[in-house]
């Protein structure tokens, strides 16, 4: 085994966190909504429109913080860090941006949104890996 198999990042990490991000949390808002406010549900068209016309303003509003976390990931991997310190850096900077972005579009601290993108933001940067399993 190559010395250099142990230094190999998964280039994919920053874009999946993206993609769980934003594709769970607004599932786990519907649930919220239903289960905590007693809403009801509409027909299932209508959610999936719904969802669709979320995660393309999602995906506007976070093209900034994702630029961000994918510049500062390659910078941690051409340096190669190691893999639990890019999760950190890069959660951390996840939350910040998601944190950052509610406050200047709601005008104001938004502590429901912000909370359900971080916890997934979270989750979902602890479940990815970084670093690939060795494959021998």
């Amino acid at each position: 085994m190559n010395m250099n198999d142990f230094k190999i990042y998964n280039k994919a990490y920053p874009g999946k966190l993206w993609l769980a991000t934003l594709t769970l949390t607004p599932l786990l808002l519907l649930v919220e909504s239903i289960l905590l406010n007693g809403k009801e549900i509409g027909s299932l068209g209508s959610l999936l429109g719904i969802y669709c016309l979320v995660l393309a303003f999602e995906i506007m509003c976070s093209i900034p913080v994702g630029i961000v976390v994918i510049v500062l990931y390659f910078i941690l991997i051409e340096r190669e860090v190691s893999a639990l310190i890019i999760k950190g850096i890069i959660i951390s900077t996840v939350v910040l941006g998601i944190f950052v972005t509610f406050f200047i579009m709601s005008n104001g601290f938004e502590w429901t949104f912000s909370s359900l993108y971080s916890f997934t933001a979270i989750v979902a940067g602890l479940l990815l890996r970084v670093s690939p399993r060795n494959q021998n």
